[in-house]
């Protein structure tokens, strides 16, 4: 649409997306060269997203007081599912798979410590519900830097420093990675402190803090942003 704004330079046109909107940026750069200047990433992935899910319920469990030992027995079991989504395209074995799997960790869970109120199907298929359905499985399965590694047009990558759910460190690597290894040196990354995933000030970046914290978002970031577009269009 905007390039059909005669007022409009095409030229300069670029693309901001934030978290999720951080996966669709690159999927669109890598594919259409020619209609994006540049990207701006605001806590995207740089990571696979089995390996991102895993790594965001063991920090936002320990930011909530989760237990050491619950943390990890969570996270034995998702990745477990996980796995089989990853590695079992074929829909039907996968929820046959994946139903015996969840049937056969509730035959170790003792009677008192199961779901109340419900049944063993109403509960597995609760869960399955959850990691089966085509959102999902996409998500688990698409690892960013398969298009990062195709996107040539400059790239700013932000993220918080108190980001339970995109972690800085490791997806600022992986970026960092994906474009070196498709030869693009047009990347500036900054890692705000004291920032959580919406890029507000926080105590602990824990989701439970977002809708207790007046600010949207940090005037810092914006005027990073601002300043960063103007310097790759003049």
């Amino acid at each position: 649409y905007l390039q059909s704004r005669k007022e409009i330079n095409s030229a300069q046109l670029g693309l901001v997306g934030h978290s999720e909107g951080g996966l669709i940026a690159p999927i669109v750069a890598s594919k259409r060269k020619k209609d994006v200047a540049f990207i701006v990433l605001l806590a995207g992935t740089g990571i696979q997203g089995a390996d991102l899910l895993l790594q965001q319920q063991e920090l936002i469990g320990r930011a909530s007081g989760v237990p050491e030992a619950d943390l990890q027995k969570s996270k034995e079991l998702n990745k477990g599912l996980f796995d089989l989504v990853l590695n079992e395209l074929d829909s039907a074995k996968l929820f046959a798979a994946s139903d015996a799997y969840m049937r056969k960790l509730l035959e170790d869970i003792p009677p008192s410590e199961r779901p109340q109120g419900l049944t063993e199907d109403q509960f597995v298929n609760m869960q399955l519900d959850q990691v089966l359905n085509p959102w999902m499985m996409n998500f688990l399965r698409f690892n960013p830097q398969s298009v990062l590694i195709d996107v040539q047009c400059p790239v700013l990558a932000l993220n918080g420093e108190l980001d339970l759910q995109v972690p800085a460190e490791v997806n600022l690597n992986g970026i960092r990675g994906a474009l070196k290894k498709g030869g693009n040196k047009k990347l500036t990354t900054q890692v705000f402190p004291k920032l959580n995933h919406l890029f507000q000030h926080s105590t602990t970046g824990s989701p439970d803090e977002y809708s207790q914290i007046e600010e949207t978002i940090s005037p810092e970031v914006l005027s990073t942003i601002a300043t960063w577009i103007k310097t790759q269009l003049n």
